[in-house]
């Protein structure tokens, strides 16, 4: 979420923690390239989110 304060952007920042098996965490940074889990996940999650948007403006097109 961002918001306007003194007219500068302010991004809320979350801090999230979540358990998921050894072996998904090592294919997830294999996938991304990513040497830590944390930045696997990041990159991850950003990829996703830009998917979701490309579905939505795909199905307000048709």
């Amino acid at each position: 979420m961002k918001r306007r304060r003194n007219n500068k952007m302010i991004t809320k920042i979350v801090h999230v923690q979540s358990v998921l098996p050894y072996e998904d965490t090592m294919a997830l940074k294999k996938k991304t390239g990513e040497s830590s889990v944390k930045e696997a996940i990041s990159k991850a999650i950003y990829h996703y989110l830009k998917c979701q948007d490309s579905d939505s403006d795909r199905s307000k097109n048709t």
